[in-house]
């Protein structure tokens, strides 16, 4: 029996949708040559970069700070240009500020809706510092009201959130499904 062989593309196939290849390799080849130098800067880049969103946190504004000037620098070294630099520290958006960092506008009023970012689909209250789905579209969807199988996970698709965590809504498996499945 001949032994198991293993093989990987080095090039990009013709006909095979290669963008999130290309994108993975855009930001993660860069950052190898960092990460004896700054590895928890290289692990946070390499871990938590989401298409084209780098979420994370630190416990202090100090490490976040020092960790964003390292990916700051990495990346602009890459020829990448991070952008939209946000915090719920007022403190640390200053830091952000006098380094020359592409900040992200907060407005510290407190009038309605304002002081809110998109963060993977999803609104973030950034000075309270929670989440929110925002369902307004969904709304709209649902009140075309089709009442087929496809409509039925495209709806619950929407609820879903990007993260992997159902948001804090019930949906009762066995009710929708009923009706449809019999039709």
């Amino acid at each position: 029996m001949p032994s198991l062989q293993i093989y990987c593309f080095n090039r990009i196939i013709f006909g095979v949708k290669p963008n999130p290849f290309l994108l993975e390799a855009t930001i993660k080849h860069p950052i190898e040559k960092y990460r004896k130098s700054h590895p928890i800067t290289v692990q946070h880049l390499d871990s938590f970069m989401y298409v084209d969103d780098w979420i994370t946190g630190q416990d202090t504004r100090e490490e976040a700070f020092l960790i964003s000037l390292h990916a700051e620098n990495i990346m602009k070294e890459a020829g990448m240009e991070m952008r939209k630099w946000i915090s719920n520290g007022t403190t640390l958006m200053s830091q952000w500020a006098a380094e020359g960092f592409d900040t992200y506008p907060i407005d510290t009023s407190f009038s309605l809706g304002s002081n809110k970012a998109k963060v993977l689909g999803l609104a973030w209250q950034i000075l309270d510092h929670y989440l929110t789905l925002v369902t307004k579209g969904l709304q709209e969807f649902i009140s075309t009201n089709n009442n087929i199988k496809r409509f039925l996970l495209q709806a619950v698709g929407k609820i879903f959130e990007p993260l992997g965590f159902p948001p804090p809504l019930h949906y009762k498996n066995e009710m929708p499904h009923t009706g449809i499945l019999e039709e």
